[in-house]
């Protein structure tokens, strides 16, 4: 028996394999600087990207985090997008 993947959980393993890190790390408990670059950029390409729909409290589970981190990230995010310091 095949079980579908969740188009969310699918693309946090896609992008986790392309930058390097593991699904541990993404959803764990580790605040080193370049991971939680990684764990933002990835929030924010959820929401603003894969799944605009999404929730904030459901972002912030995804990643095992408070709604509040999830918003945070995201906002800062743009913040760097818009002063030309990400792509």
């Amino acid at each position: 028996m095949k079980y579908k993947m969740h188009p969310t959980k699918d693309y946090m393993r896609r992008r986790c394999k392309e930058l390097g890190i593991t699904m541990k790390d993404l959803c764990g408990p580790r605040r080193a600087h370049p991971l939680v670059d990684h764990r933002q950029l990835i929030m924010w390409e959820l929401k603003m990207i894969v799944k605009p729909e999404i929730s904030y409290p459901e972002l912030g589970r995804l990643f095992r985090r408070d709604h509040t981190t999830a918003l945070w990230a995201v906002r800062r995010v743009e913040e760097l997008k818009a002063r030309g310091l990400l792509p």
